[in-house]
């Protein structure tokens, strides 16, 4: 009889099959845990981006045309905003004066440059 040569096969093979459907699962989780760790980053990116919006957007208001820098916030984000003359810097010596804000939320940094 063929059988009695294979006791134990089918035990083997359930732990084979085991083993590959459990590093099958932790590779999909693996993946899907990285996905919502990025997806959250770009969420925390967009309120980074309008903070430093924000600070744009003060200065057009202030309109300060001399080196200055200040800081604010929105609510749990930051800013920070710095005026650079012309020709100083990476500011074009044409160009009334430039303004470098960046914005700050949890650990993204995310930067708006203009020139006026």
């Amino acid at each position: 009889m063929k059988f009695k040569t294979q006791k134990g096969i089918s035990l083997y093979l359930s732990l084979v099959i085991m083993g590959i459907l459990l590093s099958l699962a932790l590779g999909i989780n693996s993946i899907l845990l990285g996905q919502a760790k990025t997806t959250q980053e770009i969420g925390n990116s967009v309120f980074a981006f309008a903070a430093a919006e924000t600070g744009i957007e003060r200065e057009l208001y202030e309109n300060n045309t001399t080196t200055v820098s200040y800081s604010g916030s929105v609510g749990d984000s930051s800013y920070t905003v710095q005026v650079i003359a012309p020709g100083s810097g990476n500011c074009p010596a044409g160009s009334n004066y430039c303004v470098k804000s960046v914005g700050t939320y949890k650990t993204i940094n995310r930067a708006i440059y203009i020139s006026r």
